[in-house]
């Protein structure tokens, strides 16, 4: 493109140069030899010294060639104006020898004896190969190498020359079957393995060797080692070539070597489950989801050593061991089985089941009576059936209409959609006798400080669940998966809310929260743990960020449960009362509790936005890993010292505020980052001053026709 750009008179400057100088030349001798002058030495110039009028010629020298090492002298000396002399001078001999390396490589080459000898290194071991082995070393030799230097390996193996026009597949072919001798056989000897045998001395290195779900073995595997575990997991066999297997011992040594460990004294907290929880630790089950291997040292003081691979789990696995006692030093549980009976029971098994809740579990339960439904009364009256002909018929007439009013006409203006009422007769129950010495139990005398909030009422819903070998203690499972369709049928609690879809729904109207719960430290002193109330965090999650501005922490002063097992129905009822007070207020950014939390600010502030962005589904369990592994410092008194205390469990709450009849419905999905539950909660109308027996009595039957109402 360059040449099309040039003038053409500047193309041809070294042919001009010399045609002008030759005419120059002649000119001189005419003058000379005047006399002798030919009739046409004043003619008209010859035609290539016609010159244009309007083009110039400008001539000038042609550029002189020069070597690549005097470009890279002078592109150094321009480049390097700016340094001082000394500098100068030694960088550039140093970037002058670079550049003539540079300059120097490919350009020597190989001889033909280092040649041979590449060619003699590709030549199998063995006289024969697999299909898959000799396609491979044919691509080598026919991308490695040019056809004149496998014509010259031939020679040089003394080998009858191939024919004449041979490509360099077929010279491959050639020098893996005449010159080294080798075919192909499907039965070809496999390679010969290395061995080695790993001995586990103890229980916790197999316990390392297998947790975090066989992560470690399965990384060996992916290498290519082929790995033998026997049943007494004491032997370890690695099978591989040499390098594989060396590395693989390397790097269970290197492991075994940098396991972190800690020394665990649980006299006391052995002693806590023993007597008053009545069950004994689940360190089998902690091993396991902690993959923290528990040693006991002294088995009178209850002394444990704790290994592991990872730093982090070993004060995951304290956490976990107070999380698994669900006890607070300021709560107290009842629970009545006095209308079932241990005769009738059904095991149940839920997947969002605590972890700790080992063993099979059961509820007492009637067997339910299977009773035929129909739409038509018994007595098949004509008349009532007449009456629900016409009734369907009218349906089906007004679904068109409907159905063009509801989804089709958008643009229209239409009025808020209200649900139709939901009629549950009213029915007595066995267990509402009994209300007046719930109520009682769940009053208690206290002494209140100024500080607490009223006391409120609340009834969960779920599942009373029991083991056969301690029938006295009892777990309330609070998860109702079956009714999502009935509690979509009722109406918001928020009056002016729009609904939208088939009877009403509950579309765009949860509230999302992150809830942290916390215990006192029991391994620092274990008089903060019985003594000490429980710690609850809240934030709001807004756009799916957690928002840490709006960080409220209540403090659980008083609470009594006490749970019915009810096996005429489908669902328990856990009866609740609560006494809260209020550390930090995060819709007040003005509060003065705020300076006091100073030190669980800094913890919170060090959380990174990857943790806090709930759109991620592994966000919740990287939070849940890194709050866990900390002491969260919580000051509960002005007066006070900062208590320690740990993350028991973390959970994101889907809220939404229903009504039944005048109650207010609380309906969640909890997500814990490894499964879902859905609560449901009846809370009492407020009363002042506090909720009488009399006003517990009507809620309780609220609470009933509910019951029924999901039955």
């Amino acid at each position: 493109m360059l040449r099309h750009c040039i003038p053409r008179t500047v193309l041809c400057r070294p042919r001009l140069l010399f045609v002008r100088y030759f005419s120059e030349r002649v000119d001189e001798a005419d003058i000379v030899n005047s006399d002798e002058a030919s009739p046409h030495a004043f003619d008209e110039p010859l035609p290539w010294e016609k010159l244009p009028e309007e083009e110039h010629i400008i001539l000038k020298p042609t550029a002189q060639k020069k070597s690549k090492l005097t470009n890279i002298k002078e592109t150094l000396e321009s480049g390097r104006s700016g340094r001082s002399e000394r500098s100068k001078k030694r960088l550039d001999m140093i970037e002058f020898e670079k550049g003539l390396k540079n300059l120097m490589v490919f350009k020597i080459p190989s001889t033909d004896n280092q040649l041979f000898k590449d060619l003699d290194n590709l030549q199998p071991r063995n006289s024969t190969i697999s299909a898959k082995s000799h396609a491979e070393l044919e691509t080598k030799l026919v991308k490695g190498y040019q056809k004149a230097q496998l014509l010259e390996y031939i020679g040089y193996k003394h080998v009858s020359p191939p024919a004449a026009k041979s490509t360099k597949k077929k010279l491959a072919q050639y020098i893996i079957q005449k010159c080294w001798d080798v075919a192909i056989s499907e039965d070809s000897p496999v390679e010969v393995l290395k061995q080695a045998e790993i001995t586990l001395q103890s229980k916790k290195e197999a316990f390392l060797l297998l947790s975090h779900s066989g992560y470690l073995m399965q990384s060996w595997t992916r290498l290519g080692a082929r790995l033998e575990l026997n049943r007494g997991l004491s032997r370890l066999t690695v099978r591989g070539n040499q390098a594989l297997v060396n590395f693989v011992q390397a790097s269970w040594n290197y492991l075994l070597n940098h396991v972190s460990t800690s020394v665990a004294h649980l006299n006391e907290l052995a002693s806590f489950y023993t007597d008053k929880l009545h069950r004994h630790m689940p360190i089998a089950e902690l091993q396991k989801l902690s993959n923290v291997y528990f040693e006991e040292i002294n088995k009178q003081d209850k002394l444990f050593q704790l290994s592991t691979f990872n730093p982090a789990n070993l004060q995951l696995a304290k956490s976990l061991l107070l999380a698994a006692t669900d006890f607070s030093a300021t709560s107290h549980k009842h629970i009545d089985v006095s209308g079932a009976s241990t005769e009738h029971r059904k095991l149940y098994q839920d997947s969002s089941l605590p972890w700790w809740a080992a063993g099979p579990l059961y509820r007492y339960e009637l067997p339910q009576k299977r009773v035929q439904e129909s739409s038509f009364e018994q007595n098949f009256d004509p008349e009532s059936l007449a009456k629900e002909v016409d009734q369907l018929r009218s349906e089906v007439a007004e679904a068109a209409e409907k159905f063009q009013y509801n989804f089709l006409d958008q643009k229209q203006e239409t009025k808020p959609f209200s649900p139709a009422e939901i009629s549950v007769p009213d029915s007595s129950a066995p267990w509402l006798a009994k209300s007046r010495e719930i109520y009682s139990k769940l009053t208690p005398e206290v002494q209140r400080d100024e500080s607490w909030l009223p006391r409120t009422f609340n009834a969960t819903f779920g599942k009373l669940l029991f083991n056969e070998n301690a029938a006295s203690a009892g777990l309330f499972h609070a998860n109702l998966p079956q009714i999502n369709k009935k509690i979509g049928m009722l109406n918001l609690y928020d009056k002016n809310a729009r609904f939208f879809g088939f009877a009403g729904g509950i579309k765009n109207n949860f509230e999302h929260s992150l809830q942290v719960k916390l215990v006192p430290d029991a391994y620092g002193k274990f008089d903060n743990f019985i003594t000490l109330p429980n710690v609850e965090i809240w934030f709001q999650i807004s756009k799916n960020k957690v928002d840490l501005s709006s960080c409220s922490i209540y403090v659980n002063e008083n609470e009594v449960n006490c749970a019915l097992a009810l096996p005429e129905l489908h669902n328990d009822v856990m009866f609740q009362s609560t006494c809260n007070s209020v550390l930090l207020d995060g819709s007040n950014p003005y509060d003065p509790g705020l300076p006091s939390q100073r030190p669980l600010q800094n913890v919170i502030n060090s959380l990174s936005s990857n943790m806090l962005d709930m759109s991620d589904t592994s966000a919740l369990n990287q939070l849940v890993n890194t709050l866990v592994s900390r002491k969260i410092p919580i000051r509960l008194a002005k007066d006070q010292e900062p208590a320690n205390y740990l993350v028991t469990a973390i959970n994101r709450r889907r809220s939404i505020e229903l009504d039944f009849d005048g109650c207010h419905l609380m309906y969640d999905v909890v997500s814990n980052g490894k499964n879902e539950r859905f609560e449901a909660s009846l809370l009492a109308p407020e009363t002042e001053p506090e909720m009488d027996a009399a006003s517990f009595e009507r809620f309780a039957k609220t609470v009933n026709r509910f019951l029924l109402y999901i039955q």
